[in-house]
């Protein structure tokens, strides 16, 4: 073998080289992102189109069932799975793992653009959103508010989520409740008929006065004007003295017709954060920006941001997704520097010589310096994967430098030969063996890589990290330990008086010849009684596979995060004050029953946007949000699944509640099938009432199997309607139809 050679022939090369490395490896640290898992691309599109004033019956015939056709035959669609409700359509699209979403994009922009010709003409253009993990909130903002509460939404749009959207990594950033301002005009019908204006004309006056327009330019001398008429609206004064007809000769204006007053909108959303009215402000990031570093940053923007705010508004942070990304890599950083430091303390135990345990102990740093190089390289993070990889390969990378060095030892010691000799022949002579047992190993983890569908997606990094680190450690210990080996002495010098060492080295030594010989008596056992051997293995085998029915499968273990969240339904047509009583109710409870939350909020209320079904939230009049913050793990007995089950079993015996969901915030189900529910069972059938009967009927059986919670059924009746006939023969005699009347 040659690189044993050359390394103990070129020192000061083979240390530059190792040096570099080392250097690389921490430039490579510096630059790499810190996050959770491994970026994954969710093959999931989404097309949202919102019909407003339609029932779910009229969004699903004239909107769902229009579009749906034309893109469910796209290639690598493997569901297609559509939710029709008032004023909006979900339509969302999975494809195959590994599909190239971009192009999948463009083959649902063209089914889409084929079907808008045939939705309703009130209908708004269908909006095209592929999955993805960035439209999650990764920062919440809670603020309170006294005598600015009026202010609180202005706020908050303009002095907090301007600032931080211009923050670098930061996607977007908008406030959630508080109260908007709206001029309200209330006419008096019976005015408007003594003086025989429509209300149509009062609009159309409205619309008209309420402008600023260009009028083109005006030369005057060597000045060139730009003539502009700014009739927009200043204040309520302005919108009373606007003339919208006349009567007898006389001028009508809007004071003679209607009250105009400067009040808020009416806004079906409630936000409360600790039982105060409050205003939320969510915070997206962009889709290729670390989440620690922008939570930083935000961090950072909003100390500066305090103080320029009213002093009686008080800011708080909900919600803070970076706190268990630095959590989890921290501890797991935290087991690794153990690994080494026993596997250090191991290899010196069964060495008990400092410069051997620091040959050997070398090659862990320089095999995970070059595991972050090619991190870097291949373009991945430091995640939950890549340092659980690091973890598992580090109690193998010595391996190979133990046999190296436990042979260039023995020629040193047994065979005589010099420092130079010994390091190249020993390692020589069990170079291909070490080799080849480092390639067995790395084969165990290249199947991994070619693993089909999420599972290879998340664990192909953490392969990918493993073979670099063994192929890091063979390296080292085929040249970095020969090389230090060579000038080192190996061998202790016999002294006529022991030192406190020597003497720790005897006493030591017999207790491993103790140790040997009790295992060349098992041995010898072992070998004289074959068949007993053999059965009891096989026999203990037997048994280990029949224990696997015992043991539970999870595909990645539940962590506490430190967080809770709920979500609460009511019948749907419940009022949104009707809402807000339950939601107090349940701000009561949490306030009572779980004294372990540092903070929480509750809304309730419309979505602003569709894009909620993309990422699984549930958002409507008659649904409640809850979220809070939990002390940390230490300061508490309970964990987040256990106050999540506890609440679940309050929240329901509330009266008006028709079903809750406190399940604990799982990244991994959102982050592989969209937000859905871990188990789903899907009926099928032409027959809605039908299916939706049996539904309800199959809930019920088996709600009573265990560890089964928060059973729910994904078809909700819709919102209770009124219908007006129009008798056609009285109104046409009135100079009426059917048209006229609806508006």
């Amino acid at each position: 073998m040659k690189l044993p050679e050359v390394s103990v022939n070129r020192p000061v090369m083979t240390l530059m080289i190792f040096l570099g490395i080392l250097l690389l490896g921490i430039i490579a640290y510096t630059q790499l992102q810190i996050d959770i898992m491994p970026k994954i691309e969710v093959p999931t599109i989404g097309i949202i189109t919102s019909y407003p004033g339609a029932s779910a019956e009229d969004v699903e015939k004239l909107v769902t069932k229009v579009i749906e056709p034309n893109v469910a035959a796209i290639s690598n669609v493997t569901d297609v799975i559509s939710k029709s409700q008032e004023n909006v359509s979900s339509i969302i699209l999975k494809f195959n793992w590994g599909t190239n979403l971009d192009e999948a994009a463009n083959d649902v922009r063209q089914g889409v653009d084929f079907s808008k010709r045939l939705l309703p003409d009130d209908a708004e253009d269908p909006t095209i959103m592929k999955f993805d993990l960035s439209q999650m909130p990764v920062y919440f903002i809670g603020l309170n508010a006294d005598e600015s509460y009026d202010d609180l939404y202005d706020i908050a749009d303009d002095k907090i989520c301007d600032a931080l959207k211009r923050l670098p990594g930061v996607a977007a950033a908008f406030p959630m409740g508080g109260e908007r301002r709206e001029i309200k005009i209330d006419i008096d019908r019976d005015r408007l008929k003594a003086y025989s204006i429509s209300l149509d004309q009062v609009i159309a006056v409205l619309s008209a006065e309420n402008i600023s327009m260009p009028a083109g330019d005006l030369k005057v001398g060597s000045t060139d004007f730009i003539i502009r008429t700014p009739g927009e609206f200043e204040n309520v004064e302005k919108i009373n003295n606007v003339v919208v007809g006349s009567f007898r000769g006389s001028p009508i204006h809007i004071r003679d017709i209607a009250e105009v007053k400067d009040s808020f909108k009416d806004i079906e959303r409630r936000v409360r954060v600790n039982k105060k009215p409050a205003v939320l402000v969510l915070v997206q990031k962009q889709s290729n920006a670390n989440t620690v570093e922008v939570a930083g940053r935000i961090k950072k923007e909003l100390r500066e941001i305090k103080k320029i705010l009213p002093p009686d508004i008080k800011m708080y942070t909900v919600m803070d997704s970076s706190e268990f990304i630095k959590k989890a890599i921290f501890n797991l950083g935290t087991t690794i520097a153990w690994a080494i430091l026993f596997v250090v303390l191991v290899v010196f135990i069964f060495l008990r010589d400092l410069r051997g345990s620091f040959i050997v102990g070398i090659t862990i740093p320089f095999s995970l310096v070059l595991a972050l190089i090619f991190l870097y390289l291949g373009n991945f993070t430091i995640n939950m994967m890549s340092l659980s990889a690091l973890a598992i390969a580090i109690g193998m990378v010595v391996d190979n430098a133990i046999v190296i060095f436990e042979n260039i030892y023995y020629h040193r010691l047994n065979l005589g030969e010099s420092a130079r000799e010994s390091s190249i022949f020993g390692t020589s002579e069990v170079g291909l063996a070490v080799t080849a047992s480092t390639a067995t190993t790395v084969a165990i983890f290249v199947p991994v890589i070619f693993i089909p569908g999420i599972t290879g997606v998340i664990f192909k990094e953490l392969a990918y990290a493993a073979m670099i680190v063994l192929a890091g450690s063979l390296i080292c210990a085929l040249s970095l330990t020969p090389m230090i080996s060579s000038r080192m002495a190996l061998v202790p010098v016999r002294k006529e008086k022991k030192s406190k060492w020597d003497k720790f080295r005897d006493k030591s030594d017999i207790y491993f010849r103790r140790l040997e010989k009790g295992y060349q008596s098992v041995l010898g056992w072992a070998l004289n009684h074959r068949k007993t051997v053999l059965i009891t293995g096989l026999a203990i085998f037997a048994l280990s596979l029949g224990m696997i029915k015992g043991i539970g499968t999870e595909f990645i273990p539940a962590s506490d995060q430190g967080e809770i969240y709920g979500t609460v339904e009511l019948p749907v047509g419940t009022r949104i004050e009707v809402t807000d009583s339950v939601m107090a109710q349940i701000e009561d409870i949490l306030a009572e029953k779980v004294p372990e939350l540092m903070i929480y909020y509750a809304r309730c209320g419309l979505s602003e946007t569709g894009g909620g079904a993309m990422v699984g939230r549930k958002e409507d009049v008659h649904i409640i949000n809850i979220g809070g913050k939990l002390v940390p793990k230490k300061d508490r007995k309970r964990s987040d699944r256990d106050i999540g089950n506890e609440l679940s079993k309050e929240v329901r015996e509330l009266p008006g509640v028709s079903s809750v969901d406190f399940t604990p915030p799982d990244f991994f189900t959102q982050m592989t099938s969209g937000g859905e529910k871990p188990v789903s069972i899907e009926i099928y059938g032409e027959d809605l009432e039908q299916t939706e009967r049996f539904a309800n009927e199959l809930k019920q059986r088996i709600a009573g199997i265990k560890g089964l919670v928060d059973l729910t059924v994904s078809r909700k009746p819709g919102k209770p309607e009124v219908w007006v006939e129009i008798d056609r023969e009285k109104a046409s005699m009135l100079g009426l139809n059917t048209y006229l009347i609806a508006n």
